[in-house]
């Protein structure tokens, strides 16, 4: 199914992309932000939106924008009125599932330099001070037609009756300040209403107004369109009342992108809760020029800080404040985001946030943030902190929107042990992207086995990676993942851009899991893996296994799946951490996988083990119950006949292991195979006692700078590593 993400076929909705005219969409920004009334957001304040009307019952509280400054107004939802956004999500039924002609003819709108796009890059500016809005858009059209023809795929499957969209089920959208026109307008709520899902977008405590502005505008457009407004609400209210909408609606997902903190909170609330957090980004150097500081200061003060991917963590040998000072004494000095886009610059140093954090920083500098001391200002830009160290950080917190970057020196960073102890430190943090610039491949592979990290890019020491980069119409693949062993306290799941987002909540239907049952005789996999097939009893679950098992055939093929753009890319599925020392099989991580009691389940979940280069590195545990009581015991039989090794649970010690999954049916558990095939690293932590359904894999994406030299056959033969004939999880 083309839909499922690294497939020949996902690969195919890549390509044929319109370009977008930047230097338009510029002007026609700035203009439309020098003619901007700043008293509008006040006397036209944020409300809730229901069908189409607002709702202004509540109070009025001020609203802030992204360094605290009171920018606007919002009317806070009463109880009744959130009672009615309840009975509205209960009940709404969606008048058709598939509204693509429409919606996509507002897409062209919101993206077109002539009508809408000068508004919401504008507007995004002011309240956030983005500084390049404009780089989003222009990826935006891109990206928006890719992710449009995997929503096509999507729908042919549900026609075919594989696959169940499950449109009843509202999705609430917590939207992001930074990417909020992609990651949310277009993404999260777009893509989602042209399936026929609809979505409530829900107010922050700050940044909130430019998405209650371009809600306002599309609920404008759907009326032009003919599209029913209980598509799209916007709920504006305080944080207990949007808990107690949760509460009350325990089905509905939620997609969510922000901090790992903020999305555990929401997770209490949201079981189905499909979180994008994000970690210490880390740029490796093997040693330090000027083209790998102009990379550190770029990927540091990108947005001012106010990017997922921006760095936070940089690792390069014998690195000296004053190497620091002499790359950061080039970053321009600005004073407002007008001027930033005006400019065409993306990473200046605002000069209205020294006013307003400088006390913060000083503090945190001199004393300590939840443990953090040592911090030092730069001398040309003291509202820069640094610190340096031979170690590498026990603690980083993130300090959104200030300008904070620990750097470790070790001696040498090609070291065994060095990059051992980078590894276990890469894979217990998990930041969203690692870039590595070296004069070889070698570091970069090294690093690429024994970890997991979504992003990977590298680069030369003269063409260096940043980690501040990613173009998913490109296939540059990215997700924000958590660790994996703590991925439930998080997220119900993963989620990787580009991607079906209805996909995220829909299951294959069981008639068609009944007719692939059919099919398990067929299958082209390992000897093992075909017993482990065969064991399966019930019917849906094994056809569910031939889906899986395809799936893994397809996307699994070499070389990988590679993309397009100026960078050679290569995107595929990734195994857990080969070992920390180069070492042999018996050095391998381990996923151990445990029993509740049904085997077919624990079946499942083993095949993407056994099918691939991954079959060395997972355990599997018999439930004792079974082998005491005698239940099934002609398949527990076929089970303990497998080639795969076996643990008993009292033995397993989760500090010891990659990850600790614990098999589980539940009740309609159907997700799509690319969400089913997160098998690979599993996504339970240890010690849960009610498992989740088998989520997304740990994706990755590795790209490298084309323009130095390292060309899709030298990354290719490098990163290809297995002469075995099983799919090849690399």
């Amino acid at each position: 199914m083309s839909f499922n993400f690294a497939t020949e076929g996902y690969r195919g909705c890549f390509g044929s992309l319109p370009e977008a005219d930047g230097a338009q969409l510029r002007a026609k920004t700035a203009e439309y932000m020098k003619s901007f009334d700043p008293s509008s957001w006040s006397t036209n304040p944020i409300t809730t939106l229901l069908n189409g009307t607002p709702l202004t019952g509540g109070t009025t509280e001020d609203t802030v924008d992204a360094f605290n400054r009171v920018n606007g107004k919002i009317t806070l939802a009463t109880a009744a009125e959130v009672d009615q956004v309840i009975a509205h999500i209960k009940g709404y039924q969606p008048p058709s599932t598939d509204l693509r002609p429409a919606i996509r003819a507002i897409d062209l709108e919101f993206c077109d330099a002539g009508k809408l796009a000068p508004t919401i890059i504008g507007n995004q500016a002011i309240d956030f001070q983005k500084q390049d809005g404009i780089t989003e858009i222009e990826e935006s059209i891109q990206a928006n037609l890719v992710e449009q023809r995997i929503n096509d795929e999507l729908l042919k499957a549900s026609a075919a009756g594989q696959v169940t969209i499950r449109s009843k089920q509202l999705v609430f959208v917590g939207c992001v300040s930074n990417f909020s026109n992609f990651l949310d307008l277009f993404r999260k709520v777009l893509r989602h209403i042209e399936m026929g899902v609809p979505v409530v977008v829900l107010s922050r405590s700050n940044t909130t107004q430019h998405m209650f502005r371009w809600t306002v505008i599309l609920l404008e457009k759907l009326k032009e369109k003919g599209v029913d407004l209980g598509m799209v609400s916007y709920l504006a209210c305080s944080i207990p009342e949007q808990r107690r909408v949760f509460a009350a609606c325990p089905d509905c997902p939620m997609h969510f992108t922000g901090s790992r903190q903020v999305a555990e909170k929401i997770k209490e609330v949201v079981p189905k809760l499909f979180a994008s957090t994000g970690g210490p980004n880390t740029l490796v150097s093997t040693q330090w020029n000027d083209q790998v500081g102009d990379a550190v200061r770029w990927s540091n003060l990108i947005e001012n800080k106010g990017q997922c991917t921006a760095l936070r963590h940089c690792v390069c040998p014998n690195l000296t404040v004053d190497q620091l000072d002499a790359s950061y004494s080039k970053a321009p000095l600005i004073q407002n985001s007008l001027e930033s886009i005006e400019k065409s610059e993306f990473a200046g140093i605002f000069q209205p946030q020294g006013t307003i954090n400088s006390e913060t920083a000083s503090t945190a500098a001199s004393e300590g943030s939840d443990g953090e001391q040592n911090y030092s200002k730069l001398a040309s830009q003291p509202l820069m902190n640094v610190r340096i160290s031979a170690d590498l950080p026990v603690k980083i917190t993130e300090h959104w929107r200030q300008l904070y970057l620990d750097v470790t020196t070790p001696a040498v960073v090609n070291d065994a042990s060095f990059l051992t102890a980078l590894a276990q430190w890469l894979n217990r943090e998990q930041p969203i992207s690692l870039a590595v610039n070296d004069s070889s491949f070698d570091v970069a592979l090294k690093l690429f086995q024994m970890t997991g990290m979504v992003v990977y890019t590298v680069g030369t020491l003269e063409k260096p990676a940043l980690t501040a980069q990613a173009r998913p119409q490109d296939g540059e693949v990215f997700g924000e993942f958590p660790p994996r062993k703590e991925m439930l306290k998080y997220s119900h799941a993963p989620m990787v851009v580009p991607s079906a987002v209805a996909a995220y909540n829909s299951v294959y239907t069981e008639e068609y899991l009944v007719t692939k049952s059919a099919e398990a005789g067929g299958l082209a996999i390992s000897e093992t893996g075909k017993a482990v097939v065969a064991a399966i009893e019930d019917p849906k679950m094994k056809g569910y296994a031939v889906v899986l098992a395809e799936y893994l055939l397809d996307a699994c093929k070499e070389p990988g799946k590679v993309g397009f753009g100026a960078r050679t890319t290569l995107f595929g599925l990734q195994r857990c951490p080969i070992d920390y020392s180069g070492g042999t099989d018996e050095a391998f991580t381990k996923t151990v996988l445990l029993c509740d009691g049904n085997l077919d389940a624990l079946l499942l979940y083993t095949l993407p083990f056994v099918m691939t280069t991954a079959a060395a590195q997972v355990q599997i545990e018999p439930p004792a119950k079974l082998k005491k009581s005698g239940e099934k015991k002609a398949q527990l039989e076929k089970v303990l006949a497998l080639d795969i090794a076996c643990v008993e649970r009292d033995e397993v010690d989760p500090t010891a292991v990659f990850n600790v999954v614990i098999c589980s049916k539940r009740r309609g558990a159907r997700p799509i195979s690319c969400l089913l095939s997160s098998l690979l690293a599993g996504c339970s932590r240890w010690g849960i006692s009610s498992p989740p359904r088998v989520t997304i894999p740990r994706f990755w994406k590795l790209s490298a700078r084309r323009r130095s030299g390292y060309g899709l056959r030298e990354m290719v033969a490098v990163f290809s590593r297995s002469t075995t004939t099983r799919p090849i999880i690399y």
